[in-house]
């Protein structure tokens, strides 16, 4: 779900959490409010009718990694749930071009 490491550049799990931080301080001040609305929304989807409606068994919290995947692509497999992991996916993707590596990158700076 999350933009990993490609070609040397470091994935989004690999920035540091106060760097996450500044971004979600930055979106909060700078997105639209349809666009925080719509994530909210999205999130709050996933994460508390997801396991539910596909079965999981448990709350989101109560799942692993591997359960909480399988939860995400049924989510994704329905035409509503694609729509919902896609916004979420937009934005991760904002947070991981945030990284000051993956940005002197793809502005044409020495390859990592």
């Amino acid at each position: 779900m999350l933009p990993g490491g490609t070609g040397g550049l470091p994935g989004l799990d690999a920035q540091p959490a106060t760097r996450r931080r500044a971004f979600w301080a930055r979106f909060d001040d700078v997105a639209p409010w349809t666009l925080r609305l719509a994530l909210a929304l999205a999130a709050g989807s996933v994460v508390h009718l997801g396991p539910w409606l596909t079965g999981a068994g448990r709350s989101w919290a109560g799942l692993d990694a591997e359960q909480r995947d399988r939860v995400l692509q049924r989510v994704g497999a329905t035409e509503p749930g694609a729509a919902i992991l896609d916004l979420a996916r937009l934005v991760a993707c904002m947070c991981w071009f945030d990284q000051d590596e993956v940005q002197d990158h793809l502005r044409g700076g020495a390859p990592p």
